[in-house]
C-alpha cells in the first residue's frame, strides 16, 4: 500500500489510500496476543445471533394481525394474486374494483415470496416471513463490509452487529410479511459497494452500487434515502479531504460516482413512479388518492409537522421499542464523549437517524414500522461509539466491551417486555367472518366493504376481490361513484355478491342509502368483529 501511494503525488492521492493507512494503524494497536477481547466480542455476537434466530421463530404460524395487519395483508394479497396468474409488474392488489392493479413498491419481495410458495408449498404468510427474516440476517454481510470499510477492527465490527441483532424493534419487524428487511438489505448492500469503490475505485463496485441503489429505491425509496445521504456524506468528506476540485481527473471521478450512485437510482425510481401512476390512473377511484400527486403530502408531511413538539414527542416515546431502554442511548452518549478522535462517524450516524424523521415526518409519526429504515443508524451511532473505545486499547477497550455486553443484554431482555406477548398471540379477528363471506361470494365474485378504510385484512382472509369504500369516496354523492364502479365490474364479468358494513358505517341511514343501489340485498349475518354482512335475500 505504501508503495502504491508513494508513486502518486499528494494532490492525486485517493481517499481510500488514506483510509487504508488509518485502518491499518488502528488494527496494529490491537495486540495479536489479546485473544480475550476478540473472544468476548465473538461470543456476544453468537449469543445475539442465536437469540435472534430463536425470537424470529416465535409466532411463526400466527396470523398477520399482530401489528399493522393492513400492511402485512396488503403485501400478502399482492403475492396471492401473482400466484393465481396475475401480472408480475402491474401486479394486482384487488381493493378498488376493476382494473385491479395497484402498484406502489416494486414487487421484488412479492416475486421472491411467490417463488418460495411455488417451490416449497408453504402458505403465503409463512413464505413471506421466511423472506423477511432471511433478508434481515443477510443484512449482516453488507453491514460487516461497511464497518470494515470504516476501519473498525473485527471485534468492533462484531460488537456493532450484535447490537443490531439484539434490537427488540428489528427482532419483531423482521419476521413480519413486509418489504422492510428487503429494502434494508439492498440499501446496506448499496452502501457497502460505495465503501468498496472508495478503496479500489473500480468500475465493478460502482456498477454494483448503482444496481443495488436502484433496487433499493424501487422497493422502498424512503428506506434508501438515508443510505443515499450516507453515501453523499462519505464521498463529500473524501472529496474535501483530497481537495478533489483542484484536479480535473479527480473531479471526473467524483462526477462519475455521483451519476452512478445518485442520478441512476433516482432516475430509475422516477421511471417506476411514472409507470405506477399510468397504471393507477386507469382506475378513476385512485386518481388524486393513490397516485404520486395525491401521496406527496402523505409521504413528506408539512413544515408544521417537522417543527411540532407533538411529532418529536411521539417519536421519542418509541425509543424503548428501538433500543429497549433510555440507558442504551445514555451509554452511547458516554461512549461518544470518551471516543477521542473517533466521534465523526457516530455523530454522522446520529444525524442520519434523526434527519430521516425530518424529511418524512408524517410517515414516521403515523407508522411505527417506518423506523425500520433509520433506527439502524441510531444503533450504528451507539455501536460506533463503543467501537471507538474497544479500538482504543487498554482500559478503554475493557470499558467498551463491558458496556457492549450491557447494551446487548438490555435490548435482548426488552424484547420480552415490549413485543413477546404481541408476537406470541395468534390474532385472527376476521377469519370467522370471512367464512360467511365465502358462503355468499364465489371465488370470482366481489365484496363491497365500508368502514374498514382500505385495509385488506378482511378480503385477504376471505380470499375475495374487494371494493373498499374509504371515507374519501363517501365524501361525495355515493350513487354516481358506485354506479360507475359497478359498470366497470359488469363490463369485465365481475359481480358484487356481498356487502360488508363495519364500525360506524353500520349506521342505519348510511346502510339504507347504499342498499338503495342493491335493492335485493338484505342482512344475512351480524358478526362479532363489528361488521354486518349483506347478500341477496
Amino acid at each position: 500500500m505504501a508503495g502504491r501511494s508513494s508513486s502518486r503525488d499528494a494532490a492525486s492521492a485517493t481517499p481510500s489510500a488514506a483510509q487504508r493507512s488509518a485502518a491499518a494503524s488502528r488494527r496494529a494497536t490491537w495486540p495479536a496476543a489479546d485473544t480475550v477481547a476478540s473472544a468476548v466480542a465473538a461470543a456476544l455476537f453468537l449469543i445475539a445471533l442465536a437469540n435472534a434466530v430463536r425470537v424470529l421463530g416465535i409466532g411463526w404460524s400466527n396470523g398477520l394481525s399482530d401489528a399493522y395487519g393492513f400492511r402485512q395483508a396488503q403485501t400478502a394479497m399482492s403475492t396471492a394474486y401473482m400466484l393465481q396468474g396475475g401480472p408480475l409488474i402491474a401486479y394486482e392488489t384487488p381493493l378498488f374494483g376493476y382494473p385491479w392493479a395497484l402498484p406502489i413498491e416494486f414487487p421484488l419481495y412479492q416475486w421472491i415470496a411467490a417463488a418460495l410458495v411455488g417451490l416449497s408449498g408453504l402458505p403465503i404468510d409463512q413464505a413471506g416471513r421466511w423472506v423477511s427474516a432471511t433478508f434481515f440476517l443477510a443484512s449482516l454481510v453488507p453491514a460487516w463490509l461497511i464497518l470494515r470499510g470504516l476501519g473498525l477492527t473485527r471485534p468492533s465490527c462484531l460488537l456493532c452487529l450484535a447490537i443490531l441483532l439484539a434490537s427488540p424493534f428489528y427482532l419483531f419487524w423482521s419476521r413480519t410479511v413486509m418489504i422492510e428487511s428487503t429494502a434494508l438489505f439492498l440499501s446496506l448492500s448499496y452502501l457497502a459497494a460505495v465503501m468498496r469503490w472508495r478503496q479500489r475505485l473500480g468500475a465493478a463496485s460502482l456498477t454494483l452500487a448503482a444496481v443495488f441503489g436502484s433496487l433499493a429505491g424501487l422497493v422502498k425509496f424512503t428506506t434508501f434515502a438515508g443510505f443515499l445521504a450516507a453515501a453523499g456524506v462519505v464521498l463529500a468528506i473524501d472529496a474535501l479531504g483530497t481537495r478533489a476540485w483542484r484536479h480535473r481527473s479527480a473531479l471526473r471521478r467524483y462526477a462519475l460516482a455521483g451519476a452512478a450512485l445518485a442520478v441512476v437510482p433516482y432516475g430509475v425510481n422516477a421511471i417506476w413512479i411514472a409507470y405506477c401512476d399510468k397504471v393507477k390512473e386507469q382506475n378513476f377511484l385512485l386518481v388524486g388518492f393513490l397516485t404520486s400527486d395525491g401521496l406527496y403530502p402523505w409521504v413528506f408531511g408539512d413544515w408544521a409537522q417537522r417543527f411540532s413538539a407533538d411529532t418529536w414527542s411521539t417519536l421519542w416515546a418509541r425509543h424503548p421499542d428501538w433500543v429497549g431502554h433510555w440507558m442504551v442511548l445514555a451509554i452511547g452518549g458516554v461512549a461518544l464523549l470518551l471516543a477521542r478522535g473517533r466521534r465523526a462517524a457516530p455523530l454522522a450516524a446520529l444525524g442520519l437517524a434523526f434527519g430521516i424523521f425530518f424529511v418524512f415526518p408524517n410517515l414516521h409519526a403515523l407508522h411505527h414500522y417506518y423506523q425500520y429504515a433509520n433506527v439502524v443508524f441510531l444503533l450504528a451511532a451507539v455501536g460506533l461509539g463503543l467501537a471507538a473505545l474497544v479500538d482504543a486499547g487498554a482500559g478503554r477497550r475493557v470499558a467498551g466491551l463491558l458496556l457492549g455486553v450491557v447494551v446487548v443484554a438490555v435490548m435482548m431482555r426488552a424484547h420480552e417486555s415490549r413485543y413477546l406477548a404481541l408476537q406470541s398471540t395468534d390474532r385472527r379477528p376476521h377469519d370467522e367472518f370471512a367464512t360467511h363471506i365465502r358462503a355468499v361470494a364465489g371465488p370470482q365474485d366481489v365484496v363491497a366493504i365500508w368502514g374498514c378504510d382500505w385495509s385488506p385484512e378482511l378480503p385477504y382472509a376471505a380470499g375475495r376481490r374487494a371494493v373498499m369504500w374509504i371515507p374519501y369516496f363517501d365524501s361525495r354523492d355515493p350513487r354516481p361513484v358506485i354506479t360507475r364502479t359497478l359498470d366497470a365490474l359488469h363490463a369485465h364479468s365481475y359481480e358484487v355478491t356481498a356487502l360488508v358494513f363495519c364500525n360506524t358505517s353500520r349506521d342505519e341511514a348510511f346502510v339504507a342509502a347504499r342498499l338503495a343501489l342493491f335493492p335485493d340485498f338484505g342482512r344475512v349475518y351480524r358478526g362479532d368483529n363489528d361488521c354486518d354482512l349483506y347478500a341477496r335475500s
